[in-house]
């Protein structure tokens, strides 16, 4: 069970391909942003930066493989992630 209702975010930030052949994909990104929870104990914007890298292998016509990792560490403090 959440401590909050409603997360909002919004983040903005650059990618970069470093694989994009045939049916494979290897990608990453970086940027900043923030979010708010509603309906919670704490209801403010929280500043953050943005992390994360993807994995696509198209292994056939019907089966992809897809892997994802996005950090969201807290600007004020590093401790707090999501």
């Amino acid at each position: 069970m959440r401590a909050f209702d409603l997360r909002y975010f919004i983040n903005s930030g650059l990618g970069y391909n470093w694989i994009d052949a045939d049916g494979l994909l290897l990608s990453t990104k970086m940027g900043v942003g923030g979010s708010r929870e509603f309906g919670g104990i704490d209801d403010h914007w929280t500043p953050e930066a943005l992390l994360g890298a993807s994995y696509e292998h198209q292994v056939n016509a019907r089966n992809k493989l897809v892997a994802k990792l996005d950090y969201y560490p807290a600007l004020d403090d590093i401790s707090n992630f999501r």
